[in-house]
């Protein structure tokens, strides 16, 4: 799933992971050994990762509903959902 080179920590690409909502990212990730830095892949989404005991963990904070996030055609061409050729 990932290609060749990619910048993502090995523990993203080789282990699955949870996922949490959280009211505020930094407050969860302070302290912590940050292996994604927040950042929003589209408006009103922002998310990091941490590692703990080995597994990866993200973090999500948003107030987008589920229908929002899942539904929502202007993803198309955000950081986790390029545009490819033909799209």
């Amino acid at each position: 799933r990932f290609e060749k080179g990619c910048p993502l920590h090995n523990l993203t690409q080789t282990k699955p992971h949870i996922a949490f909502k959280v009211d505020r990212i930094d407050e969860v990730i302070d302290g912590k050994n940050v292996i994604l830095e927040p950042y929003y892949p589209f408006e009103n989404f922002r998310v990091a990762m941490i590692e703990e005991n080995g597994m990866p963990i993200e973090f999500i904070e948003t107030n987008l509903t589920e229908t929002e996030i899942w539904n929502d055609s202007s993803h198309k061409n955000s950081v986790i959902y390029p545009q490819k050729n033909g799209d």
